[in-house]
């Protein structure tokens, strides 16, 4: 009873609000702006670049062809002197010995021995050179390769033609001819016993056989995105 009588005559303490402390001025600015804002996109200044032009891609082997016909063009000049040197030198140039020495080492018959081994030499070097070449143009196509071969085939029928047109030159009397001071005998004799269809005819096969070995060729274009992919790559 005592305590309740406390508890009624001690008086209630009316509560004051609390004032919120006021922040900086520094930070009430800093909380009052938005946040950062990244600043709008500018592209940079490139330099202009020409268009770049297509390039011509090479589907052949350039060194390889060019050693396959070094090689096709060696078989074809030994076949050419094949046609003139035993002739030659069996009549005693450019020295009468070397006739004795080739008779003695390969008989009577040693000019047409040396003509068919020449041949056969010559023809050696002539497939190997054209296989070479066509290994270098096997990614050509078959176009590319059927060239080479006519080509090649053209100059081994271009020095059978050649032989066929001075086989009726006895190469003995051209050497006494050519002791003479004035060439008119020589040059008469010459155009008397040539037989002229046969020797024009090896000429359109040479130049046929050279303009098909010459050939380029055909080459695809690409366009300007395929060439810099294909710098990429």
């Amino acid at each position: 009873a005592g305590a309740a009588m406390a508890g009624a005559a001690s008086p209630v303490v009316p509560m004051t609000p609390v004032a919120p402390t006021p922040a900086p001025a520094g930070e009430a600015v800093t909380a009052s702006l938005p946040g950062p804002v990244a600043p709008p996109f500018v592209p940079e200044p490139t330099a202009w670049a020409p268009p770049r032009r297509p390039r011509r891609v090479w589907q052949t082997n350039r060194v390889l062809n060019g050693l396959g016909g070094l090689i096709v063009t060696a078989g074809f000049l030994a076949g050419l002197a094949l046609t003139v040197m035993p002739g030659l030198m069996a009549a005693g140039l450019p020295e009468p010995q070397m006739a004795r020495d080739m008779r003695d080492l390969l008989g009577e018959r040693w000019p047409e021995l040396l003509t068919r081994l020449g041949t056969f030499l010559a023809a050696a070097a002539m497939t190997v050179g054209l296989t070479i070449m066509i290994i270098a143009r096997r990614y050509a196509g078959a176009g590319h390769c059927g060239r080479a071969v006519l080509g090649t085939i053209g100059l081994g029928l271009c020095v059978a033609v050649l032989h066929q047109a001075l086989s009726r030159i006895d190469w003995s009397e051209v050497v006494a001819l050519s002791r003479e001071k004035t060439p008119g005998p020589m040059i008469e004799y010459f155009t008397g016993m040539i037989v002229a269809p046969a020797l024009i005819s090896s000429g359109v096969l040479l130049l046929l056989a050279v303009v098909l070995l010459v050939w380029p060729e055909r080459r695809p274009r690409l366009e300007s995105a395929d060439f810099v992919a294909g710098d990429a790559r």
